[in-house]
């Protein structure tokens, strides 16, 4: 049985063994979810420096011998593995195994955080960092954002060099009010908006049109910087269809319709 060569813009279920050709690199992040591992890259091509990282899909490394394959290429040689283990150990269980014993062999440092905001005490125990750097490295990747990405590349560098650590993760909003033009606003902000779109003494449009934000789809622009729009309830900015003459039945036309029934 021989490997297959991952190709770019292909997707893996994990049932075939694959070899994802990646070069080894200080520092591996594997996780599930390809949002997260977009973040991190994107963060660490905007440091433009520092230690090299490597990122692969956990869904990619399901097949035993795409592990031993992505181990023996890739993992031996990293100083920090860091893995994010959506669903348990129990669910990829070889490679996590696999990845704890090649840490174990090089001396190597490894990570295996949970893949969601629930403590699995199960990962634990394919981790050698103290426990200290397991819940900070986590944090920053359950709070999310730009800064708190940064900060996790920070932590790992640190791990490393034996630097100062970044601070904590920093709490991120998990959910707020965006407007148009101006970003994240707070509530009363929002509703000071609110107010004036919908106040008939706040309204500067003509009647049967509402304000908005400045965009591509405004309709006309008054003073100010207001941008009025009609809004129909066929989906459209336009006024309702009219029937025709000949299609729309008269009053008499229709009580004689009913009388014959």
């Amino acid at each position: 049985m021989h490997l297959l060569l991952a190709q770019q813009g292909t997707i893996s279920d994990g049932e075939e063994a694959i070899d994802l050709g990646q070069s080894p690199g200080d520092i591996l992040f594997l996780s599930a979810a390809d949002t997260e591992l977009a973040a991190v890259a994107a963060a660490h091509r905007q440091r433009g420096g520092g230690r090299s990282l490597r990122i692969a899909s956990l869904m990619s490394l399901k097949h035993p011998m795409s592990v031993d394959a992505y181990v023996e290429r890739t993992a031996r040689h990293a100083k920090l593995i860091i893995v994010r283990a959506l669903g348990g150990a129990s669910y990829f269980h070889y490679a996590l195994e696999a990845l704890h014993a090649a840490a174990a062999r090089h001396g190597a440092l490894i990570a295996v955080l949970p893949g969601d905001s629930k403590p699995d005490a199960g990962l634990t125990l394919f981790s050698n960092v103290p426990l200290e750097d397991l819940n900070a490295l986590w944090a920053y990747l359950i709070e999310g954002g730009d800064a708190n990405t940064h900060a996790f590349l920070d932590y790992a560098e640190a791990m490393l060099s034996g630097d100062e650590k970044p601070e904590a993760a920093a709490p991120l909003m998990k959910a707020g009010i965006w407007w148009p033009g101006r970003g994240v606003v707070g509530v009363e902000e929002w509703k000071s908006h609110v107010d004036l779109l919908f106040s008939p003494a706040g309204r500067r449009c003509p009647a049967g049109q509402m304000r908005g934000a400045n965009d591509a789809r405004s309709e006309q622009q008054y003073g100010d910087g207001i941008t009025c729009a009609t809004f129909s309830p066929w989906g459209r900015r336009e006024d309702p269809p009219s029937p025709s003459p000949s299609t729309a039945p008269s009053c008499k036309a229709a009580k004689l319709a009913r009388s014959r029934r």
